[in-house]
């Protein structure tokens, strides 16, 4: 399981959510419970699988937009 928290200062975080990861290799992807806007992330991690005590993640991803795609799209939505 890992913690995921945004923060637009690096003052106030924000729960993001929590997710659990499966045991198995390769790529997994998780889905905000809800849009935010964030500028900084930290991910912790709650717990593990097994008796090993290193959690090996080679790459993070982090898909998203900025705050100015945000509002010209709300813009547009309006406008229609």
């Amino acid at each position: 399981q890992f913690q995921v928290l945004g923060s637009t200062t690096m003052g106030d975080w924000a729960d993001l959510g929590t997710y659990t990861a499966g045991p198995e290799h390769g790529m997994q992807s998780f889905d905000l419970e809800e849009p935010s806007w964030a500028r900084y992330l930290k991910f912790r991690f709650v717990s593990h699988y097994g008796a090993e005590h290193y959690c090996t993640i080679t790459q993070i991803k982090v898909h998203g937009s900025t705050v100015l795609q945000g509002f010209h799209e709300q813009r547009q939505e309006e406008e229609m």
